[in-house]
């Protein structure tokens, strides 16, 4: 198969990714493992991954370095109700209008390193801008953006733009690399709700407005009208309009080696530039973050994504606090059935997942999985060891599993320390292994 892009919509991003063969690791618990061939074995850390049938091709981020802007991005409230800003749908101008002073640009400046000038024994170091988007949470000063805006950022400090043209600085407060998502704390913020005393002489002038969040995206429908904001190129406050193409993706991420789950594939055309900047429905509601295009030359093919709001109402409050979100674990390497492994184990259809191998000492290792000792010679050619007696998923709480992409989506509807019941092929029997999700364990790095 032919490897394609997906890029990270931030402007120092605009490097291709790596990208899927036959599965995809996914954030809700896969780890990232390359297999020759460019295809990708999904570990189960978490849960499992998104497989051939949702399959997304190359990732590419889409934030801007140096001298082009990523994308902002707005955030909503963390209510779990999902309040409306009293629009009538369809008015997309009103949309805007209500919307475009909660959306922020955000600059970022990183330390790079060139390996190939050497001075006095030591790689000579410079700086490097990115630009990216984000949007107000709440009215203390806190905004999302996506982590991947910020990542690096010198001192752990931002500059953010507010439509008027003032720049403020804040402090990076929180951080998941595993769902690309960040929550920034402005430094001067000083108004009557917030006891934020700061130090900085510029006086804070704005009225924070929060975006509403969606509580539960699993409301939102495939042909859906959307709007996305951010700063395409480098152009601040653009809006464009599409539709929701598919939900439930799943994103490979090439910083955190884990899968995002729950994605949402939309084609209101996004670029480098729109990073973090807020995916709205027609009643002015967040209902994901962009993050990502579908591409092979680094700009819009028709194909963006976004982080969906679901996954905000969980975590903000989390990062937001300071605190490091926990994201449950199963700790498996697994691969799906394809029609080629079925025919060689034997089964009528190519359905479920196969165990690879276990992270020692995870909770699937300690429940009882097992991965096999007998070896089958289908998954040589792509550098990935099957054995045929290997535990097959076929079932998680009495739902069916298809493809990793089951699992990783469930898993990452429940939270660590919740029992699931996993049911297992197991020498042609089924079986249920009851395990306790743990921890996903901290990035490396």
């Amino acid at each position: 198969m032919k490897s394609q892009s997906i890029l990270l919509l931030t402007v120092i991003a605009v490097t291709a990714g790596i990208l899927l063969g036959a599965t995809v690791e996914s954030q809700v618990g896969f780890e990232r493992n390359l297999a020759a061939g460019n295809s990708l074995t999904s570990k189960i850390n978490n849960g499992i991954n998104q497989a051939q049938q949702k399959q997304i091709p190359a990732v590419i981020r889409t934030s801007l370095e140096s001298s082009v802007a990523a994308n902002d991005s707005a955030s909503a409230s963390s209510q779990l109700s999902s309040p409306t800003l009293g629009l009538e749908p369809g008015n997309l101008t009103t949309l805007f209008t209500k919307v475009e002073n909660s959306v922020v640009q955000i600059t970022s400046t990183i330390t790079t390193t060139d390996q190939n000038i050497i001075i006095n024994g030591n790689p000579i170091q410079g700086q490097q801008t990115v630009l990216g988007s984000g949007f107000i949470y709440d009215t203390q000063g806190h905004i999302i953006t996506n982590y991947h805006v910020v990542q690096g950022a010198t001192n752990s400090t931002v500059d953010v733009t507010f439509t008027d043209g003032n720049v403020y600085t804040a402090s990076i407060v929180g951080q998941d690399p595993y769902s690309d998502l960040a929550v920034l704390q402005l430094n001067n913020v000083n108004n009557s709700n917030n006891n934020n005393n700061n130090n900085s002489s510029t006086p804070f002038t704005e009225t924070l407005t929060p975006l509403p969040l969606l509580s539960n995206t699993s409301t939102i429908e495939v042909g859906q009208e959307i709007v996305a904001i951010g700063n395409p190129f480098g152009l601040s406050g653009s809006m464009t309009h599409g539709i929701i193409s598919q939900k439930d993706r799943v994103l490979p991420d090439q910083n955190s080696g884990y899968a995002i789950p729950g994605v949402i594939q939309v084609d209101a055309p996004i670029n480098p530039g729109n990073s973090g900047g807020p995916l709205l429905d027609l009643e002015g509601r967040v209902i994901g973050v962009t993050s990502a295009i579908y591409s092979q030359t680094g700009t819009f093919s028709g194909v963006g994504f976004a982080i969906p709001s679901s996954t905000l109402v969980k975590e903000i409050p989390v990062l937001a606090a300071g605190k490091q979100y926990q994201h449950p674990w199963l700790g498996i390497v697994g691969t799906d059935i394809t029609a080629d492994i079925a025919a060689q184990l034997g089964l009528k259809q190519p359905r479920g997942v196969i165990i690879v191998s276990l992270t020692p000492d995870s909770p699937a290792a300690s429940a009882g999985f097992s991965s096999g000792s007998k070896p089958i010679a289908t998954t040589q050619q792509q550098g990935v060891q099957i054995n045929s007696d290997a535990d097959i998923i076929v079932g998680i709480d009495q739902k069916q599993v298809r493809k990793t992409d089951d699992i990783i989506n469930y898993i990452d509807s429940k939270s660590v320390g919740d029992t699931v019941i996993v049911k297992v092929m197991r020498a042609g029997a089924e079986k249920d292994i009851a395990v306790k999700l743990g921890a996903r364990p901290s990035p490396q790095g």
